[in-house]
């Protein structure tokens, strides 16, 4: 058990102020609906028994060496400890003494156990998550395939974890167990290693790749034929947006590779559907769409377990390289910002690991961002490298459609027996429950998880070469991140590599999921490199569900590491990477079906091309200028058309003015923005939105459509209502750069079907592009008028596009004083879709922030202690600490923060200084 002297929650007398005014607010709140509820289990102990002691000393049992514990004036922590064991030991106390409620949460979710700390509501979410297994898979991983180095380091980090809540009741955790009436009796369990890592599940369960696009392009079946979802998944552009890998590529025995251009390919590109052979046959099974639709509806309840996107879409990431010929100092600079769902505490913890004397005993000095939760770091540097991640989108999720067969699955025209297992799931303040999981040769099935999907599989219809229906169908899941890896390995291995070899060296084991590597070196090195587990298909190329009673369907194997793509030194002297496509038309793998666009990666691209022509060069501060780049490419296509209609009514036309010497920015107090964007949504809405299938429209959005099995000429008497049924945040159109890339291709098509609308009660139809952009404008202004009034001198776009952060448990669920108590907000960005400050947000569900970049950093290799960074939030989980939210200010303002790295800077910046005893 730990013990204290001189114990301080260490803040200084000037951070004091702000948190002691919010306490005074609260009391004064709690003063009022004490008794009553939540309100209950709260005081002015409970909410100052959880923050930290941050200066004096703590006494650990099992540490070998006094650790030094530093914290900054933004309470972020640098540790120096004389062993690695000893600073993977201090990270877990350190973690739990800032992030613990957030790490408990995480274990639940990772485990399938959400229920046991908020009751029945949870209860469908656990039996999915149950289904997925990653606990399991982690505990197989830990067992068989970890070295064991690292598991003599995520030992000792659960042990920091422990000796933090050795003796701690829940008040004294993490205000959070106070309002849920857990102050007396919830006892955290002990931390494992598997805990950690079962997180990277989580990580790679939000990262999966195309899992959604291979549902919708199912769904959209029910809709419109082959070419019209041709149409929606166009090709990648690779004539107009470049790869990442452009001079680089690999060798092995038996390929070699080296890509010095790029061109349109069906293999590693974005396109249709052909030769996915569902069923065999040209089409789907007609009974599909509302099979998927189920899946759809359950994947949209499952929790954004890591934060990092909403249930998997839009995520996208910026990571760029500028070698030292184009930089100010003449040495690399590499910038990074994940574009992750906004949550609080922030999915980022940032933190520095210092050994104070480098040695076999102990390895590491490395600075950067980490998980709550899980020891190392993720991305960041150390005193010879640095690395950024990007979400890479290649495809390793494949949906099955099972063939029920008996009391099994069929297989090659035999029976097979699922592979089942039973799962008790305890409740709080229930009973417990027990389920049943089901496994065929492609993975668990997720159908068995939605009483829809059974219903639905009895009765889909198939084609003729599908056997028959028997008892229907099943969806069966193959994922990568399901069979046992050592992912966790490439975190240490990298925290500590020295130079470009044993950088790639680590990167190999960072399996899942696959990410986009870039990298820089104090010798003037840059790099990139796609490590992962990346299966090869037999037939099908992973953009539909794939027969599983075919074994020509089935993965053959993964692609080896030295045939990936990888790129060093470039001529060109930058390598920049925001998730478009890895390699051109010769790479002869199939990567995925569905690359982003590479909208935000060519702006990039052209601002530094524009930065270093002429022999320009590139500082720090403009790497952070370039990062809050908001110029929306899509108004700078559409804008020109839009000022040519004719527009009759005064107060359109009035709207239509602001666009004339727009400069395509989305400034946060641009009416401009705000207008475009809602004419954009409002086009988006007409030429593909209202066409779409209820299972891709977003929840109650209704319309009066023909019926889906109508195949004849329209009849007004046959037309039904349908409800869009599909969340906000995941609904289309979401109006990304794949929708930029439809609208382009047939922008100069003036008479396509695409622009064709019927009318409404206000609106006459459509039959040309002009007509619907004309309705469209229209449609906008009004829409703008009843959100932002009728004085378009008020407008802008802050007020449409703001920023909230909320807890993701309690401030989501809670009653309404609690949320006001956990959450901040609102902020009014600027930013947008697409952009390089890509603030994402879902046209057809709304103008509000889905996804932000997460942290942002630039580091300068010339100079370390010259680097910068910033976070979403802060540092602390704690609702009342003065690190809750202290960066989100600069934050929205696009600044950065210094990144102390040396001794000596890092003694210079000190706030709070905590000593870790034996």
């Amino acid at each position: 058990m730990p013990s204290t002297t001189n114990a301080s929650s260490g803040s200084k007398p000037g951070k004091k102020k702000g948190r002691r005014a919010r306490l005074i607010v609260i009391v004064l709140v709690l003063a009022v609906i004490a008794g009553i509820g939540y309100g209950a289990y709260w005081g002015v102990d409970s909410v100052r028994a959880s923050l930290p002691q941050t200066t004096g000393s703590v006494e650990l049992d099992g540490l070998d060496g006094q650790v030094q514990v530093r914290r900054d004036s933004y309470g972020i922590p640098q540790i120096y400890a004389s062993s690695d064991e000893d600073l993977f030991m201090a990270q877990g106390f350190v973690q739990a003494q800032d992030r613990f409620y957030e790490m408990d949460v995480r274990r639940h979710t990772t485990s399938g156990r959400l229920s046991e700390m908020f009751g029945k509501s949870q209860v469908k979410t656990d039996e999915f998550l149950r289904t997925l297994g990653w606990h399991r898979v982690a505990q197989k991983e830990y067992d068989s395939k970890l070295s064991p180095e690292t598991k003599k380091y995520l030992q000792a980090y659960s042990k920091g974890v422990n000796a933090y809540l050795a003796g701690k009741s829940g008040k004294q955790i993490s205000a959070e167990y106070v309002a849920l009436g857990l102050e007396n009796d919830y006892k955290p369990q002990q931390w494992t290693p598997v805990d950690s890592v079962a997180w990277l599940k989580a990580m790679a369960w939000d990262l999966r790749g195309n899992m959604q696009d291979e549902i919708d392009r199912s769904l959209m079946r029910s809709r419109l034929d082959q070419r019209q979802i041709d149409d929606l998944y166009p090709e990648y552009p690779y004539d107009r947006n470049k790869t990442i890998v452009q001079e680089g590529g690999y060798n092995s025995a038996t390929k070699s590779y080296d890509q010095s251009a790029t061109g349109t390919t069906a293999q590693s590109g974005t396109g249709g559907a052909a030769g996915t052979g569902l069923t065999g046959d040209a089409t789907a099974p007609s009974g599909l769409q509302g099979q998927l639709g189920g899946l759809a509806d359950v994947l949209d309840q499952i929790p954004d377990s890591a934060g990092l996107g909403p249930n998997g879409n839009g995520i996208g990431s910026n990571s760029w390289v500028v070698a030292g010929s184009h930089t100010v100092s003449g040495k690399p600079l590499l910038a990074n910002d994940p574009h992750l769902a906004p949550q609080l505490p922030s999915v980022w913890y940032q933190m520095g690991l210092h050994c104070t004397s480098v040695s076999p005993k102990c390895q590491y000095d490395v600075t950067g961002y980490t998980f709550a939760g899980m020891p190392g770091v993720v991305i960041g540097h150390n005193q010879d490298i640095s690395w950024g991640l990007t979400n890479s989108g290649v495809d390793v999720t494949d949906l099955y459609l099972e063939k029920f067969s008996g009391g099994g699955y069929l297989y090659d025209d035999k029976t097979r027996p699922f592979k089942t297992r039973k799962e008790v799931i305890k409740v709080a303040g229930g009973d417990d429950k027990t389920i049943t999981v089901r496994e065929t040769n492609n993975g668990p099935l997720l159908s068995d998880r939605n009483s829809e999907l059974v219903k639905v599989g009895k009765k889909a219809s198939v084609g003729t070469s599908a056997p028959d229906r028997g008892d229907g169908y099943g969806v069966a899941l193959r994922w990568t991140a399901l069979e046992p890896g050592n992912t966790m390995d490439a975190v240490f291995e990298i925290d500590k590599a020295k130079d470009w070899n044993e950088f790639g060296k680590a990167a190999t084991d960072f399996q899942v999921p696959s990410q986009n590597l870039t990298y820089a070196d104090t010798k003037g090195n840059i790099g990139y490199t796609l490590p992962g587990r990346i299966p090869t298909r037999g037939e099908g190329d992973g953009s539909l569900p794939s027969p599983g009673w075919d074994s020509k369907y089935r993965w053959t194997g993964y692609i080896d590491q030295d045939e990936l793509p990888s790129e060093y030194n470039p001529k060109r002297g930058y390598i920049v990477t925001a998730n478009q496509a890895v390699v051109g038309k010769d790479y002869p793998y199939t990567l995925t079906t569905d690359w982003g666009y590479g909208t935000r990666s060519q702006r990039i691209t052209d601002l530094i091309e524009s930065k270093i022509k002429d022999g320009g060069k590139i500082s720090t501060d403009d790497m952070r200028t370039m990062q809050m780049d908001n110029s929306s490419e899509i108004a700078k296509l559409l804008v020109p058309y839009l000022l040519k209609i004719d527009v009759k009514d005064k107060d359109v036309r009035e709207a239509q003015q602001l666009l004339e010497n727009w400069d395509y920015t989305q400034n946060p107090d641009s009416a401009a923005a705000a207008y475009f964007n809602s004419v954009w949504r409002n086009i988006l809405k007409l030429a593909f939105g209202n066409k779409l299938p209820k299972e891709l429209r977003v929840e109650g959005q209704c319309l009066v459509v023909d019926p889906v099995d109508n195949t004849g000429p329209a009849d007004e008497d046959r037309k039904v209502r349908e409800c869009g049924e599909r969340d906000t945040d995941s609904a289309q159109p979401d109006g990304g750069d794949r929708w930029f890339q439809v609208v382009r291709n047939i922008l100069k098509d003036e008479d396509n079907a695409w622009w064709k609308a019927p009318k409404s009660r206000t609106d006459s139809a459509t039959h040309n592009r002009d007509q619907l952009f004309g309705r469209a404008m229209e449609d906008a202004r009004w829409d703008l008028t009843a959100k932002l009034g009728k004085d378009i001198d008020t407008w802008s776009w802050g007020r449409l596009h703001k920023l909230e952060l909320k807890n993701q448990t309690l401030g989501t669920a809670g009653p309404g004083w609690l949320q006001y108590v956990l959450n901040r907000g609102p902020w009014k960005l600027g930013g947008g879709e697409a952009a390089v400050d890509a603030t994402g947000w879902n046209a057809a569900g709304g103008y509000g922030v889905d996804w932000v970049p997460s942290m942002r950093m630039v580091v300068n290799l010339d100079d370390l202690d010259k680097s910068k960074w910033i976070n979403l939030t802060g540092a602390s989980g704690h609702t009342f600490s003065s690190h809750y939210t202290d960066q989100t200010d600069k934050w929205v303002k696009g600044e950065l923060l210094p990144w102390h790295f040396t001794k000596n800077a890092v003694d210079d910046s000190t706030s709070d200084s905590l000593v870790l005893k034996p």
